[in-house]
């Protein structure tokens, strides 16, 4: 096999094994997390990951458990969310799609977080509800114990 056949089949390998959501928007998203109460700890997943305003980088395709915890205050726990990403349906215009929507299927790249864009603040033990709130509105002056962004 001559040098240019091995490096056109490997460029088309390279070109089958990707997909459309893959290669446009890879297989993380960026997420916002924040936190109004100072000192919270934001944790994703069990891991801390910092105090008060954290941008991670989350897998697409698998489902994530956001945390806000402080000493004095009941921990908040909310898991993300997810939706499809239609640049998975420009496989089709490739290959009809027998390959690289399956790829995107299975790197998970056919979904993405959503929202992308968090707010959590731990709840005063003082006056913790039995179960925390969660809405999609930001506040307009005292932020409820939960709430999310929206899509950006």
């Amino acid at each position: 096999m001559s040098h240019l056949a091995r490096l056109l089949l490997l460029l088309t390998l390279t070109l089958l094994a990707s997909s459309c959501a893959s290669i446009i928007h890879g297989t993380a998203d960026l997420v916002t997390i924040s936190s109004s109460v100072p000192g919270a700890t934001i944790s994703v997943d069990g891991v801390p990951r910092g105090q008060n305003h954290v941008v991670i980088e989350l897998a697409r395709g698998k489902n994530h458990v956001l945390s806000v915890s402080k000493p004095g205050y009941q921990t908040v726990s909310i898991p993300t969310g997810d939706s499809f990403d239609p640049t998975t349906l420009l496989g089709i215009l490739i290959d009809w799609g027998i390959i690289t929507i399956p790829i995107d299927i299975v790197t998970g790249a056919m979904w993405k977080v959503s929202p992308v864009t968090y707010f959590l603040d731990p709840v005063p033990l003082e006056s913790a509800p039995a179960t925390p709130v969660a809405s999609t509105e930001e506040p307009k002056k005292k932020p409820p114990a939960v709430w999310t962004g929206t899509n950006n």
